[in-house]
């Protein structure tokens, strides 16, 4: 005991024992450099990410700029697009970008600058822009796509798309805009080129509000879908609008301009059209094979066909509007039927009307100083003529060529100033004409026959 009283054996077994934790503290620390240094890494703390995770400098809304601004978000669209959240906007600076993976959020993409600098943009076969169950609003830019492989500008599956202001352009082969069932809004928004500016189909309901189509082969295309079109120019493509198969399109004002067929209303589908300008036509409204077509207060001018047609089948009906200075004014054909009512048919450079194995009613119209004949009738199921002017034509104002016999009934109609005579039959031709009605001008039109 008194050895642990000694000073000095108390200092000795101090610094023994500090020696000793010293000691145990250097080999802990190089036993665990010798550990590092030969140990396997692990394999979930070394590999690298699917994909880098960003978020915007501020809540809610992503700035895309093409030179990374210092305010930007990413120089890539394709990213601001991965990682947004639902509810956000996606601001786009001038540049020219590629969407990448298609839409799965409700975002808005919003471009900052004139159409022409902020461009969207794939020579890739499939859509330059792909919107699949999501509801997206896209604003002020242009969407493009070209290349030798047919692709799409914009594709929309079961989605609700929203585009104003929005330039589409697309190559020969491609398509502007495809809508798969859902919805999609054109508004103050234009189409150019393509196969097919805007094909809707599955169901699919179409509204354009302003909108320009041009150069297309076919502009708007429904074939199982619904369309309002309001506003809205069609110009410069073989077919305008066709409402095919089930279809309906509801069009107001707007115009039609030099198309080869600007309403064609084929296999069932139906289009009403009104208030719609219809300058430099080849045909104008067309109804075939069990479609339907509805025109009101119109104008057709200067047209180089049928302003209105209907054939095989078809059913087109006008009420109220204005055929000046075309070839023809309207042509039925093929088992089909054409109704006018308060329709003038003024300066038609050729035949006026013309009707053949089909079915016709004219109420209220005035046919005046056609280059031809004012009506020809070929082998017609039926023709009804009431309250009518057919006057001061080139040719006859009733030029009748059946092989079949026809009642025509005239009632309270006035034929007067015709050059070719009020009513010709054709010589040659089998078929006879008879005149069944009152109160016409000449009282007695069948006396007239020539």
């Amino acid at each position: 005991m008194r050895y642990l009283k000694d000073p000095w054996l108390q200092i000795f077994g101090f610094l023994a024992l500090a020696s000793a934790v010293l000691a145990a503290r250097g080999l802990t620390a190089a036993g665990a450099r010798g550990q590092i240094a030969v140990s396997q890494p692990s394999p979930q703390a070394t590999a690298a990410p699917l994909h880098r995770t960003l978020n915007p400098k501020k809540a809610g809304r992503w700035i895309v700029d093409a030179a990374l601004a210092t305010d930007a978000d990413t120089a890539k669209l394709s990213e601001a697009l991965a990682n947004a959240a639902a509810g956000e906007t996606i601001f786009v600076r001038a540049g020219t970008y590629r969407a990448g993976a298609p839409i799965t959020r409700d975002v808005t993409l919003a471009g900052l600058g004139a159409l022409r600098d902020v461009v969207v943009e794939s020579d890739a076969e499939g859509p330059t822009l792909a919107v699949d169950g999501a509801k997206v609003a896209v604003k002020n830019l242009t969407i493009a796509h070209s290349g030798a492989r047919p692709g799409k500008a914009v594709e929309a599956r079961r989605a609700t798309l929203e585009l104003s202001g929005v330039a589409i352009r697309s190559g020969p082969n491609d398509e502007g805009v495809d809508a798969i069932g859902g919805s999609a809004t054109l508004s103050y928004s234009s189409v150019d080129g393509g196969s097919r500016g805007l094909d809707a189909h599955d169901g699919a309901k179409v509204a354009l509000d302003h909108a320009r189509i041009s150069g297309a082969e076919t502009g708007v295309y429904l074939q199982g879908a619904s369309a309002r079109i309001n506003d809205t120019s069609f110009s410069d493509g073989k077919k305008g609008l066709t409402v095919a198969e089930q279809a309906q399109a509801d069009v107001v004002n707007g115009s039609f301009a030099r198309e080869e067929v600007a309403v064609w209303a084929d296999r069932g589908g139906q289009a009403k059209v009104s208030g719609a300008k219809f300058p430099d036509h080849a045909v104008g409204v067309l109804a075939d094979e069990r479609g339907r077509a509805e025109v009101k207060d119109c104008e057709f001018s200067n047209g180089s066909g049928p302003a209105l047609a209907a054939e095989t089948g078809g059913e087109t009906l006008d009420r109220g509007s204005s055929i000046l200075r075309g070839r023809t004014a309207a042509r039925a054909s093929g088992k089909a039927t054409l109704g006018l009512v308060d329709t003038q048919i003024e300066d038609a450079k050729s035949d006026a009307v013309a009707i053949d194995d089909a079915s016709a009613a004219l109420s209220g119209v005035k046919i005046v100083r056609a280059g031809g004949h004012g009506l020809v009738v070929g082998d017609a199921q039926a023709v009804r003529i009431e309250k009518s002017e057919i006057s001061k034509n080139k040719g006859a104002g009733i030029y009748f060529r059946g092989d079949q016999d026809l009642a025509l009934d005239l009632d309270g109609s006035r034929l007067s100033g015709n050059a070719g005579g009020a009513i010709v039959r054709e010589q040659g031709r089998r078929g006879r004409l008879s005149i069944r009605g009152k109160n016409n001008e000449p009282r007695d039109p069948a006396s007239l026959i020539q």
